[in-house]
């Protein structure tokens, strides 16, 4: 299963990661040919919008424990299970997505990688972002998911608002809501927003 982060970036040499990473095997490498013909050139791990190239790698400022995050398990740098997974690990590959800089997310940057994961392949799309307003742009990107049977998990917008932010909010079938709670089993009280 392939489960694509869009976010920010994802730590490419993390080693508890680097195996997982998902690779596209329809590109042959830094040959600077679009070898798919699906408009990225050398894509084999993944896209970033933010800087229009083919490093999804987290700006030096970025989040880089979401994909620790949606890969599960112990996250521990380089500390495994004697039996090689640690329990609630994820079984399949993290696909990287880079869509959200330094300022926030661009409403097509982020429709764009939810196109992508769509199209090569991802199962579950993982989106730790969101808030205030609407996006059409991205709400289609999600309705196209949604008719390929794509999971779409979003950020609720940890703020303790009583209904979740967008694209959260969204009435698709494909469309999971989370939201972060405290060691007290409240609502969290911070808040991530992309802007667009």
């Amino acid at each position: 299963m392939v489960v694509a982060v869009v976010d920010d970036g994802v730590d490419l040499e993390h080693p508890d990661l680097k195996p997982n990473l998902w690779q596209n095997e329809q590109e042959s490498g830094n040959d600077r040919q679009d070898d798919d013909l699906d408009g990225y050139v050398n894509d084999v791990k993944g896209w970033d919008w933010v800087d229009d190239d083919n490093d999804p790698s987290p700006a030096p400022s970025g989040r880089r424990a979401v994909a620790r995050l949606a890969r599960g398990g112990n996250h521990r740098r380089g500390r495994r299970q004697p039996a090689g997974r640690d329990r609630g690990e994820l079984e399949g590959a993290l696909m990287p997505l880079r869509a959200i800089g330094r300022r926030g997310g661009r409403s097509d940057h982020l429709a764009k990688a939810i196109d992508f994961a769509t199209e090569h392949g991802a199962r579950v799309i993982n989106a730790s972002w969101g808030g205030g307003g609407t996006s059409l742009v991205i709400a289609n990107a999600i309705a196209r998911a949604n008719r390929k049977g794509v999971l779409f998990v979003a950020a609720a917008g940890n703020d303790s608002a009583p209904s979740p932010s967008f694209p959260a909010n969204l009435k698709f079938d494909n469309v999971i809501s989370v939201g972060a709670s405290t060691p007290d089993d409240l609502l969290a009280p911070f808040r991530i927003v992309a802007r667009w």
